[in-house]
């Protein structure tokens, strides 16, 4: 007799949970009508480890359509090459981008057509939404979601170089830390899913890729929860083969039915946990019928397991599974961070949450965990603990070490009490400073001190304290016969930082970062404060700084830092890769702000202001000014400045202030500079006020307004501030005054600073990226002032260093091609030149407020010497729009030298009484200004041209 396909797996699910006698005369009466069948479905019985064959065949023959796609076969723009598998919810195939734009490789997972036929994508379709709104280094991204021509639902999903956790175990031989660091980076991905409130639902070995560089990946989030729609419309044996598919790490509430929680997933990491320490499920030992595993995971606990590694505290690693297993939801984990927390409590051999009332085996642990902490301390716990079973001492012994104990209790006291005092007086500057006695700390305590005694200095800007503490510092490190190298690196890189400061010091940063990733010891968390730092120079990111964050991102078990350590991590992380990887600046930054937002009792609101600054300023970078989630976060950095309502504002808070209102428009720091009563004179005189980066935005205001004198005045005095802090002249500061006095039309001053200071110490110490910004940035004030030879060199010089160093980065590249077209603009048309300005015209309007005025001026000038009018209006307008938002009702002497474009343009057109109009509107402050402006020198050839008089016989 001929039989359906589906006829085994249905008779299986008939008799799957009856008794083994009901089981045998349900197969008896079966054999007198189908014998063959019977058969098979004996066999099935005994071993249900064919079910997933079983149930394709069925699936196939309940398919309406034969609708499966192969390799070869072109899909969107995607060709399959590769089959990665078949499982019980489909097929997921390796494939490659087929329509000429770009090389790329992913992964399609297609849906078994019987779920596609029941459920109309909707499976698949949740699976990506699901995780399209999840972004973690440990979950598989999802790029696309589609449908074939005949309608079958697919996804395209980041293709993972990897091999699933049971075939890796089974690869490579790794220690207990190395399988619980897996387990970690698996829980991460869980957690951070669980923040988004969404559930996994099927946590299991298959389901976790290993990349070659031990990365794991989490896959199929949200499959086997959505399922549950297919209960009223799907037959029976479809519904019994989700359940039988994932038995082995499947929650009991689920087995029986229930919708996947929280709990749930917690369950499943529990049994994945058990997976990696022994190498099998909680109860795969056992060789069960399906029905006999579920009843036995629905009432039994597991058995105790074998961990191929000798292990302390192994009772620690069941209590932990005896919890995360519970039958109950409610007696498991709270949270998958509760769970974290016991691991690596068991790792750092601390009090587990399972075993906190157990006294004496955590007094165990207690010394077991501090054994190494130096002989002294050992001995007094030694004591302590032949004391607590009253068995006699040497009182001697005892009392020495507890004065040696106390000595070091006490300097510690001493230095954080005196280093409080130090940082909260005003008068920082003249204190004397105290410094811990190294004979009264172990080497690593007194280590530590000096390096969190330099950071609380360098932060207040206080040069002589963080000067004094690290050359002290430095002069016992290297009296010493043995020193940990992490820590010589990290104390010698802030020596670097008291000689450099701010400034550059290539050479040193990548002898000093190359060290530190040529040990092979595990990196910890004090390399996060080197990251505070962020002088994450451009050409160090790829070579040094990614990679060292790489390896403290695979290394440093994030739930046992601290909240401030882990805002460090994302706050550096968003700082190393803000130049090269926009989608991981905002990754880390957002992951710091929202730290941040969360735990204000813990980061300092100006803590908090300043990283919602890095974040702010990486989506503008992607999204532009006008985002909806830019505008938000403006608004909500503003309302957090008006939280301190202070008429006084000490150098921090103000700098700060000032930096975010120069990043948002200069009208944002003419509203600061009224608001706390700031002026020329309160500015050069105040102590709060006289701090480098204070004078040098107060100086930018004063330049906008015209005021050049005072604007030079102010840079002078913030070099002098910053000589007087570290010992050296800036370069950039140098620059700055240099610049100054070319906007205001003295070239002689300008270009001595320049061309005998600033380019030759800068090609002597400094990168060509270096060089080339300020070649640049000279050329385009100068082509305002001279035609010459030097120009030219300046010009082209500083877009070939700029190149050479950079290759074509967008923005850089782009600024020095706003010089040469500057130099063009000087000279008769050539072919040569479109290449420059198809480069600054390029992407012109996704730029923000302040580089559409940068590089629509010099587009403006230079469609107005080519005379093509309809270009320079249209660069007019932009540049008129940009110059309103950016100074608003600021009295920007720009919004003058933009009218004298515009009367270029009205003579252009030949209508010289509008030329005139414009002039006229703008006599009194062009007339203000020096006479070697060079704004007012062109005012005045154009009021001469039309025969009008000058300032002077006005």
């Amino acid at each position: 007799m001929l039989h359906n396909k589906t006829d085994l797996f249905e008779h299986y699910c008939n008799i799957a949970e009856l008794s083994a006698i009901k089981q045998h005369n349900y197969i008896t009466a079966l054999k007198k009508s189908e014998p063959e069948l019977a058969s098979k479905l004996s066999a099935l019985l005994v071993n249900d480890s064919d079910l997933t064959q079983v149930f394709n065949q069925s699936i196939l023959a309940l398919t309406d359509s034969e609708s499966v796609v192969n390799v070869g076969d072109n899909i969107a723009n995607y060709q399959l090459t590769q089959s990665l598998g078949q499982g019980g919810m489909g097929q997921v195939f390796k494939a490659e981008r087929n329509d000429g734009k770009i090389e790329q490789t992913v992964a399609i997972k297609f849906l078994h057509p019987l779920f596609q036929q029941y459920q109309s994508g909707q499976l698949l379709l949740q699976e990506a939404q699901a995780l399209a709104s999840l972004s973690h280094p440990n979950i598989a991204s999802i790029l696309d979601i589609s449908e074939t021509h005949d309608g079958n639902t697919f996804i395209v999903m980041e293709y993972i170089e990897g091999v699933t956790l049971d075939v890796y175990l089974q690869k490579n031989s790794l220690s207990i830390a190395q399988k619980l660091s897996l387990f970690n980076q698996v829980s991460d991905a869980v957690l951070e899913a669980h923040n988004h409130q969404i559930i996994h639902a099927d946590i299991k070995p298959s389901n976790v890729l290993i990349t070659s560089s031990g990365q794991a990946k989490l896959i199929d989030f949200g499959v086997m929860q959505v399922t549950e729609g297919l209960h009223n419309s799907a037959p029976k044996f479809v519904t019994a083969y989700l359940g039988a598919m994932t038995v082995n790490y499947a929650s009991p509430e689920q087995l029986n039915g229930g919708k996947a929680t929280i709990a749930s997933d917690i369950y499943s990491l529990g049994s994945l946990l058990y997976f990696l320490l022994s190498g099998k499920g909680p109860f795969e030992e056992f060789d069960d019928t399906l029905a006999q595993k579920v009843e036995r995971i629905m009432t039994q606990r597991p058995t105790s397991f074998a961990i191929n590694e000798s292990v302390i505290f192994k009772s620690d690693v069941i209590a932990i599974l005896h919890k995360a297993l519970s039958k109950k939801a409610n007696e498991r984990y709270r949270t998958v961070t509760d769970f974290i927390s016991d691991i690596n409590a068991f790792q750092q051999h601390q009090t587990l949450s399972v075993n906190a009332n157990n006294s004496l085996f955590n007094t165990f642990k207690f010394i077991y965990r501090h054994r190494i902490i130096s002989t002294a301390l050992i001995s007094v716990f030694m004591i302590l603990l032949v004391a607590f079973f009253q068995i006699n001492a040497k009182n001697e012994l005892l009392l020495s070490e507890k004065h040696a104990l106390e000595n070091a209790n006490k300097e510690l006291k001493n230095t954080f009490t005196q280093l409080d005092k130090n940082i909260s007086e005003a008068h920082l500057q003249s204190e004397t400073i105290y410094l811990p006695d190294p004979n009264n700390l172990s080497s690593k305590q007194y280590i530590e001190m000096m390096m969190l005694m330099f950071d609380d200095y360098y932060f207040k800007s206080n040069h002589g304290a963080y000067t004094l503490v690290i050359d002290t510092l430095m002069e016992w490190l290297e009296a010493q016969k043995s020193i940990e190298p992490l820590s010589f690196h990290l104390a010698k890189y802030r020596k670097v930082l008291a000689v450099s400061g701010d400034s550059d010091n290539y050479e040193s940063d990548r002898e000093i970062l190359g060290n530190i990733l040529a040990l092979k010891t595990p990196l910890n968390a004090a390399v996060l404060d080197l990251l505070r730092f962020k002088r994450f120079t451009i050409k160090l990111q790829q070579t040094h700084f990614i990679p060292l964050f790489i390896r403290l991102d695979k290394e440093l078990v994030k739930s046992t830092l601290s909240i401030k350590e882990l805002f460090s991590f994302h706050s550096a992380g968003g700082g190393i890769y803000a130049d090269s990887d926009s989608e991981q600046a905002i990754y880390h930054y957002q992951k710091a702000y929202e730290l941040a937002k969360r735990n204000t009792d813990e980061i300092k609101l100006w803590t908090f202001i300043a990283t919602s600054i890095d974040y702010r300023t990486a989506l503008i970078n992607v999204k532009g000014f006008d985002d909806e989630q830019v505008v938000a976060l403006t608004d909500e950095l503003y309302k957090l400045i008006k939280q301190s309502n202070d008429k006084k504002l000490d150098t921090g808070k103000l700098s700060l202030i000032l930096g975010i209102d120069l990043n948002h428009s200069m009208e944002h720091v003419a509203d600061t500079l009224q608001k706390y009563d700031i002026t020329f004179e309160s500015a050069m005189n105040n102590a709060t006020q006289s701090h480098p980066p204070i004078l040098y935005i107060i100086g930018l205001y004063y330049a906008s307004l015209g005021e050049y004198e005072k604007a030079i005045a102010l840079h002078k005095k913030s070099m002098k501030q910053y000589v007087s802090d570290r010992g050296g002249e800036d370069p950039y500061l140098l620059f700055r005054v240099a610049n100054m006095h070319l906007a205001a039309g003295d070239v002689v001053t300008g270009m001595r600073l320049i061309e005998q200071q600033i380019l030759p110490q800068s090609a002597e110490h400094y990168e060509l990226d270096t060089l080339g910004y300020f070649q640049t940035r000279t050329c385009k004030k100068l082509a305002l002032i001279e035609n010459s030879q030097r120009l030219k060199d300046l010009c082209f010089d500083g877009y070939s260093n700029v190149e050479k160093s950079l290759g074509e980065d967008g923005y850089w590249l782009k600024l020095a091609a706003s010089g040469v077209v500057a130099w063009y603009t000087l000279q008769p048309a050539n072919e040569a030149e479109n290449d420059y300005v198809k480069l600054l015209e390029s992407n012109f309007e996704s730029n923000n407020n302040v580089n559409k005025m940068k590089y629509g001026t010099v587009l403006l000038r230079y469609y107005i010497s080519r005379k093509d009018i309809d270009k320079a209006m249209y660069y007019q307008n932009e540049v008129a729009i940009a110059t309103e938002a950016d100074y608003g009702s600021v009295d920007a002497v720009i919004r003058y030298y933009h009218q004298i474009m515009v009367a270029e343009i009205n003579l252009l057109q030949g209508d010289k009484a509008s030329a005139l109009v414009k002039l006229d509107s703008i006599k009194n402050k062009m007339c203000s200004l020096g006479d070697s402006n060079p704004n007012k020198v062109r005012y005045l050839e154009l009021l001469n041209f039309l025969g009008q008089p000058d300032c002077i016989n006005s």
